[in-house]
């Protein structure tokens, strides 16, 4: 598998918080919020559906020829909930989610997750061949670097791991260090060993990296840290990779200063 075939979708969750009551509780401004979320992120609109709830709450739809934008509002919290799903490579869902933010009035907008849909093993060979188009993370490097945090997390779980070997920890750590371009020198490393369980971890004053494996339910759960830019999409295939895994979550997030 190339680092270019990765998986059919992206699933975007956000978090609204101290949105203007007002606004989250009208379908008709909510509704045009999000159908200007979609047409700003450069989304093909196809059609919209809204519903009000008495007394109070919005959810509503848009779907685009890419997939679609949802939300859930609760006016007498001041939050409303978003989720946004694409495909391919040509939408700038970070934009989107922006301007939701500014239409709506809220204070805050927090990526709760930013997940790779359908990774399975049984289709990337005709993703590969061009059957379906593949997902990018380009956006969340532009967006690293217009916010510039402190530096960038990622929790990756890895699922139906087929790399049984003992040494698979070790060299899924080499493949990130690579990846994420770390520094080899003045590294700390620590390893914990305890019957079908082990943690092996590597530190600098600039990254880290900790793959946790349990062979009994054949999973890995992996957490990466990184103070410059480390692209998660890479990182998740490099993992994938290395423990043959069938399945996966991802959890980029920015860490401020």
């Amino acid at each position: 598998m190339t680092s270019s075939v990765f998986a059919l979708g992206r699933h975007i969750t956000v978090e609204l918080s101290g949105c203007d009551a007002a606004l989250i509780a009208d379908s008709k401004v909510v509704e045009a919020a999000l159908l200007e979320a979609a047409k700003v992120s450069g989304a093909h609109i196809i059609e919209s559906s809204f519903h009000y709830f008495a007394p109070q709450g919005v959810s509503g739809f848009v779907i685009i020829s890419e997939s679609h934008f949802s939300i859930h509002t609760w006016p007498e919290y001041d939050y409303a909930a978003v989720d946004v799903f694409t495909c391919g490579d040509s939408i700038s869902p970070y934009r989107g989610i922006e301007r939701l933010k500014k239409l709506l009035h809220a204070q805050e907008a927090q990526i709760s997750s930013d997940m790779w849909r359908g990774t399975g093993f049984n289709y990337t060979a005709r993703v590969a061949e061009g059957h379906a188009p593949s997902t990018g993370s380009g956006d969340l490097e532009k967006l690293y670097i217009e916010v510039q945090p402190y530096g960038i997390f990622c929790a990756i779980d890895l699922s139906g791991c087929g790399n049984e070997a003992d040494g698979a920890s070790e060299q899924c750590i080499s493949a990130l260090a690579d990846v994420m371009h770390c520094q080899k020198e003045g590294c700390e490393f620590k390893t914990f060993d305890h019957g079908n369980i082990t943690v092996h971890s590597v530190f600098n004053m600039d990254s880290s990296i900790v793959v946790r494996r349990d062979k009994c339910s054949r999973s890995v759960h992996i957490d990466l840290f990184c103070k410059r830019y480390a692209d998660p999409r890479s990182c998740a295939t490099a993992a994938l990779e290395v423990f043959e895994a069938k399945s996966y979550k991802i959890h980029p997030a920015f860490r401020m200063s």
